[in-house]
């Protein structure tokens, strides 16, 4: 009996620490209303731009290559600035947490679970401005299943992003180091999604990157979604080489080895390994700030 009432007593005290710090950090999130600005413009901008570039798509063969730029442009140009944004955020609240840890106010599992729901609801909303413009300016499908779709595999490409820029903050001392590793990761990700180079042409001892590359699996998500179900013209075609509906260019490309579910999947398996890595960061490697200032 003295068990589970010590067990009932921990879940609420820690509930309780959870609910007080995603409160705070919610609030203070709020108060940065300069920061919470910037990112809607951001974001918005970043959505005009791309529905600007690839404005009104036709079915003709060069609108038909456009259409797969345009889904690795969507799956690596914000998630690109979210990672800089989140790794400059948690090190200006990285000296709050060092002391207030040492202090023994909370320990790591409140701050991590505080920290996951704390950020959700402005993730959500900046990730429907990103993905509402550009959507209809390319004039892709005219579904609103799919384009519940894209933005579902929209949010959890970008939020993996937002989860692999957080275990590098945790992970590394300075804004700079952390930024460095970030996207160096990111790199290696985007270079190996399938867009810049065939997959199916990669050398054996190198492809097993493009299988653990988040953007890889997002990319080709987004592409099997939206190009099933297209017909195409030749028009535009080298003599011997139309593409005349979506199911051929994505055999074409060689992006077609997998459903979308699949990928969902896969992409949501690796911000649970990302945010596993962070919660251990915090709790064994110490978050003593080496620098006063985020550049």
């Amino acid at each position: 009996m003295n068990k589970i009432l010590y067990s009932c007593h921990d879940f609420i005290l820690l509930a309780y620490f959870i609910i007080s710090l995603c409160r705070r950090a919610f609030m203070n999130n709020l108060s940065d209303y300069g920061f919470i600005v910037v990112q809607l413009v951001e974001a918005l901008c970043m959505s005009f731009m791309i529905g600007l570039v690839f404005f009104n798509l036709g079915d003709d063969q060069p609108a038909m290559s456009d259409r797969f730029g345009l889904m690795y442009i969507v799956s690596a140009l914000y998630p690109y600035m979210v990672v800089l944004d989140v790794i400059g955020k948690y090190h200006k609240e990285r000296g709050t947490i060092y002391f207030e840890m040492q202090d023994g106010l909370y320990t790591a599992g409140p701050y991590f679970w505080a920290k996951i729901f704390s950020e959700l609801p402005e993730h959500t909303v900046f990730m429907l401005v990103y993905a509402i413009p550009y959507y209809w300016m390319a004039g892709l499908q005219p579904d609103i299943m799919l384009f519940l779709e894209t933005y579902g595999l929209v949010y959890i490409g970008v939020y993996c992003s937002r989860a692999l820029a957080l275990a590098a903050s945790a992970l590394l001392p300075s804004f700079s180091t952390a930024v460095i590793f970030a996207q160096s990761l990111f790199t290696i990700f985007l270079l190996s999604a399938g867009f810049l180079f065939n997959l199916d042409s990669l050398f054996v001892g190198v492809k097993w990157i493009s299988n653990v590359s988040y953007l890889k699996w997002g990319y080709q998500g987004l592409c099997l979604t939206e190009m099933p179900g297209l017909n195409f013209t030749c028009l535009g075609a080298e003599p011997g080489s139309c593409i005349t509906n979506g199911e051929d260019a994505l055999r074409y490309y060689s992006l077609d080895d997998f459903s979308v579910w699949e990928g969902c999947t896969v992409v949501c398996a690796k911000i649970v390994v990302f945010l596993i890595i962070f919660f251990i960061e915090i709790k064994f490697i110490s978050q003593k700030p080496h620098e006063s200032t985020v550049a």
